[in-house]
This record gives C-alpha cells, sequence and structure tokens, in this order.
C-alpha cells in the first residue's frame, strides 16, 4: 500500500508459518527493517514479515491507521520498532508509540471476534534502557488499551488479546535475535530472544 492508500499486487505467500509485522517509527533508523516510502510493504515471505509505518505526532493519513488495522488484524506477531529510551523515560503515552499501539488495539477490538486469538507484541528499545522500569512501562501500554476498548461492552482483556515482550535492539546481533522465528504452536508465534 502506497502513501495513498493505493495497493499494489499481493504476491502469493503462504500465512501458514505464522505472520510478523514490524512497525516502524517514521524517521528514526531501524536495525529490523529496510526503509520504504510505503505505508504498508511485504519485506520477506519466510515467514511473511510486513513493514508497516507507524503514526507520528503530527497526525495519522487513513491509508496509514488502514495499514495499521490491517496489521491488527493479520499478524501473528507485531514488533513495534523505534522506541528509544528517551521516550519511554519521557513517557510513553505521550508519544508517537501511543498513538500507533492505540490504532492497533481499536482495530483489533472494534473488528475481531469475540474470542480472539493472542498476539505476541514486541516493544523494541534502542539505547540505555538500563533504567527503565519494565512494570511501569507494561502498565502505560495497558492503560492504552484500556482507553481503547471503552467504547466496546465486554471486551476481552489485555491479557486475552496479548502476550508482551520488552527487547533491547541495539546492535545487529540483539535485531537478529528479536526477528529470529522459532516455533509456531497453540497460535502464537514464538520468537526467540
Amino acid at each position: 500500500m502506497d502513501a495513498s492508500g493505493a495497493l499494489r499486487p499481493i504476491p502469493d505467500v503462504s500465512s501458514a508459518g505464522g505472520i510478523v509485522t514490524v512497525i516502524t517509527s517514521p524517521g528514526t533508523p531501524s536495525l529490523l527493517s529496510e526503509e520504504s516510502p510505503d505505508v504498508l510493504a511485504l519485506q520477506s515471505q519466510d515467514p511473511p514479515t510486513l513493514i508497516c509505518r507507524g503514526a507520528m505526532l503530527s497526525g495519522t493519513s487513513d491509508a496509514e491507521r488502514t495499514s495499521l488495522a490491517t496489521c491488527s488484524l493479520a499478524a501473528d506477531t507485531i514488533v513495534l520498532d523505534g522506541i528509544t529510551a528517551g521516550d519511554v523515560e519521557a513517557g510513553l503515552r505521550d508519544s508517537r508509540h501511543s498513538r500507533t499501539l492505540t490504532a492497533l488495539f481499536r482495530a483489533r477490538v472494534k473488528l475481531e471476534e469475540e474470542k480472539p486469538q493472542r498476539q505476541t507484541l514486541i516493544l523494541a528499545i534502542s539505547g540505555d534502557d538500563s533504567s527503565i522500569d519494565e512494570g511501569q512501562l507494561v502498565s502505560e501500554i495497558k492503560a492504552l488499551y484500556k482507553a481503547a476498548v471503552v467504547e466496546k461492552k465486554n471486551a476481552a482483556n489485555f491479557e486475552d488479546r496479548y502476550d508482551i515482550q520488552i527487547e533491547s535492539v541495539n546492535s545487529s546481533l540483539e535485531a537478529d535475535k528479536v526477528c529470529r522465528v522459532d516455533k509456531f504452536s497453540d497460535g502464537i508465534l514464538v520468537l526467540i530472544c
């Protein structure tokens, strides 16, 4: 999908082994994916890896919202890339990443069936993350989810929808560990870190 929302031909790929989505942060260098001018692109076919452009504080276009919603529904694992230690220390709720997460959560809650399949959500953090309180970060993510589901009665709780992992990505070696697929079992794509 290009920036205008126009679709390109979709190659025939198997999703039997699960689909991975890497959501990039515009303007932030990535060790996990190649930069694409498109808002949604297929980076590899084994396993199918989608590259999706994340939100910006200045706003999110219709094409970007559509691509985030597509990834929210199609992916077994979502890797949110481009989070810096500074973003976390300043408060993730006030960052572009909160817009991205809110778009993912809203689409999934609004469009997914009653008994959702669990999805792995990996937060890839660059920079010195030694002072990050992971418990506080997870609480912020859960608060974003809670705000997104307030519009839907009887929505599943966060733990029923997501398995969250926080990973440091400061080198190619760490990036390879985040993106290495180990197995697909019980409907959850497992990434070994």
